[in-house]
């Protein structure tokens, strides 16, 4: 709880409203017969300023690659 009092705080927001839009980043998968590539959604300008002001490193675009057989 203390952390989401510090973001309100810092971003002068309510947590509501954070969670909304931060909330809309989601993790992806793609499967093919080779390889397998784990990835983030696009990121709003409003989610990027969040971050930005948070000092929170931005998720990579593609967050793993895996061969398709170490993924069985």
């Amino acid at each position: 709880m203390i952390l989401v009092r510090t973001a309100e705080n810092i971003l002068d927001t309510f947590w509501y409203q954070i969670e909304k839009v931060v909330g809309s980043i989601s993790a992806g998968l793609i499967e093919s017969e080779k390889v397998n590539i784990w990835y983030t959604s696009d990121i709003s300008d409003e989610a990027r300023e969040i971050f930005r002001t948070l000092d929170i490193p931005l998720p990579k675009k593609v967050l793993e690659t895996v061969s398709a057989e170490a993924a069985v």
